[in-house]
């Protein structure tokens, strides 16, 4: 089997079959983040909050997101939490009630920040209309509280420039910025673009450059750490997952550093919508907020949430898949399950390995390497020496056929 795709299947199942999950005992403040599964909120109803983004008021956390409705605009949906895990509904804050032309059109990737000049919030998303992508627009709407009634603003395009996949940042002094999915050279989202926001957040003041020319990246999200900025994008895929890669700048208008690749090919099977800052009394984590899609169904979208790492000393971001992880939203403390890899540079054997390829690509601890069998002919199949026998395995071997 040469196709990497089935390949990397293989190694996330192995995540499941190889590593010896066991969260550690975390204190009583602490909830644990399930990913992959129906999140239901404190009703019991399935939260509908997809590609938005998390607010922080007070001790109280305000996740924005969208829902559709047969590809088509429904809602923007504000949930409340205290502790990150137990949401409540709060309130529908746009609909397609809410303005003429949110009748039949498509609202996606919603963002909610805060305008501490005029005590104001201010929702930015990415504006089509009911049946195409051709419009390439953003849509703005404000309101005096974060889960009240929006009022809409109208969509436009920045400066007329094309604006698609999209976010919203803050920066520390206050300036706000637009990144965005747009077209340079021809092609529909061949180039990211950076405009910097008016005074209200409501418009667009300036532009302020091109990023990653004829690169095709869409899915942006940018999060601060001390005096440098990380921008987390996606492949142009479509609803299909991919890898996802950053970029590193001391400035929100560069110049940035070359993509650098995260997690593994797939993004652990999801695509990026935001990076939420969670500044506890103890410390200050970062959490990596994904869609997981069902392209033939939009509806089955799961929410991806994992603790992201980026190293002050060196500027890199690093992410590992947990199925379940740990976090007190009050202390602001992550604790991952503890991991062990049983496989990990331990002999391999496979049934055949195309050229440039090796078995130990599979367990030598590196997303971004694969094993590759030479051979279309079925099955194909990989298999790892533990070298003794495991606690949490009854079997020497592990053979796994794709």
């Amino acid at each position: 089997m040469g196709n990497r795709k089935v390949v990397w299947f293989l190694v996330f199942a192995l995540t499941f079959t190889l590593f010896g999950l066991h969260p550690e005992r975390t204190s009583a403040a602490s909830v644990t983040i399930t990913n992959g599964t129906d999140w239901l909120d404190t009703a019991g109803n399935p939260i509908h909050a997809n590609s938005g983004n998390i607010l922080q008021v007070g001790s109280t956390y305000y996740l924005y997101g969208e829902h559709a409705v047969g590809g088509k605009f429904d809602s923007v949906n504000v949930y409340t939490s205290t502790d990150l895990k137990n949401w409540t509904f709060s309130n529908a804050i746009l609909t397609k009630d809410s303005a003429t032309e949110l009748a039949s059109s498509k609202i996606e990737r919603p963002k909610v920040i805060y305008n501490a000049l005029n005590n104001q919030y201010v929702l930015w998303a990415h504006y089509e209309n009911g049946t195409d992508y051709n419009l390439g627009r953003v849509a703005v709407a404000t309101s005096n509280t974060p889960n009240g009634k929006f009022t809409y603003e109208g969509s436009f395009r920045p400066m007329n420039y094309e604006s698609r996949d999209m976010t919203v940042f803050v920066d520390t002094d206050g300036t706000g910025y637009l990144v965005t999915a747009s077209r340079k050279n021809g092609g529909a989202n061949d180039t990211m673009a950076i405009f910097k926001m008016n005074a209200s957040y409501t418009g667009i003041q300036s532009f302020e450059g091109w990023l990653f020319e004829n690169a095709y990246r869409e899915a942006p999200a940018v999060v601060k750490k001390g005096n440098r900025y990380y921008l987390f994008t996606s492949q142009a895929a479509g609803w299909y997952p991919n890898q996802g890669a950053y970029a590193t700048a001391t400035s929100m208008t560069g110049p940035w550093t070359a993509l650098t690749p995260y997690g593994n090919p797939s993004a652990f099977g999801s695509q990026i919508h935001d990076i939420a800052t969670i500044t506890g009394s103890n410390t200050t984590s970062y959490i990596y907020m994904g869609d997981r899609w069902n392209p033939m169904n939009l509806g089955e979208h799961k929410h991806i949430w994992l603790p992201l790492t980026l190293n002050d000393s060196n500027g890199t971001a690093s992410l590992e898949w947990y199925t379940t992880w740990n976090i007190d939203a009050a202390t602001g403390v992550v604790t991952p399950p503890a991991l062990v890899n049983h496989a990990q540079g331990k002999t391999a054997t496979a049934s055949s390995t195309a050229s440039g390829s090796s078995v130990s690509n599979v367990n030598d601890g590196n997303y971004q390497t694969s094993w590759v069998a030479s051979s279309n002919s079925w099955p194909a199949w990989w298999q790892v020496d533990f070298g003794a026998p495991k606690d949490d395995h009854r079997n020497r071997h592990v053979l796994v056929y794709v």
